[in-house]
């Protein structure tokens, strides 16, 4: 069961980074529709960068999931009170 945790996780991880990006984009895009921001000025760059920020961050998280860790199957995961 373990495995379709894991890609249920991240699917649904996937799923709110999509969203967090797309509202990035769309409060963007009504702020400059409407003329109170320039499509280059200083908030413009900060939310690309934020969005950008979050993209790697998500990749970051993807790749730290998927990449088999190593097991020491010589340890339980218990340490034993001697």
């Amino acid at each position: 069961m373990l495995p379709w945790h894991v890609f249920a996780g991240l699917f649904i991880y996937g799923l709110s980074l999509a969203s967090t990006e797309t509202g990035f984009l769309e409060k963007l895009t009504f702020l400059q529709n409407k003329g109170t921001i320039a499509r280059i000025s200083t908030e413009a760059m900060f939310v690309n960068s934020l969005g950008l920020i979050v993209a790697l961050l998500g990749a970051f998280v993807f790749i730290a999931a998927i990449i088999p860790e190593h097991h020491d199957d010589t340890h339980d995961g218990y340490s034993s009170i001697e």
